[in-house]
């Protein structure tokens, strides 16, 4: 988690929104929006500042 909040885009480092808790379907619509991803933990940062993680 420090690994993918450290790679940060700086104009998200102040302002990225969230976490925003979503299902399997959700999340995966949020992947192609993504920039960053840790895909063990299953969070990932979209090009909007969006912090989603999905939720089981």
């Amino acid at each position: 988690m420090v690994t993918l909040l450290s790679n940060l885009q700086s104009e998200h480092t102040t302002s990225v929104q969230g976490p925003i808790f979503v299902h399997k379907e959700k999340y995966e619509q949020y992947r192609k929006k993504a920039y960053i991803e840790n895909k063990e933990l299953k969070v990932l940062v979209t090009n909007d500042g969006e912090l989603i993680t999905e939720i089981f």
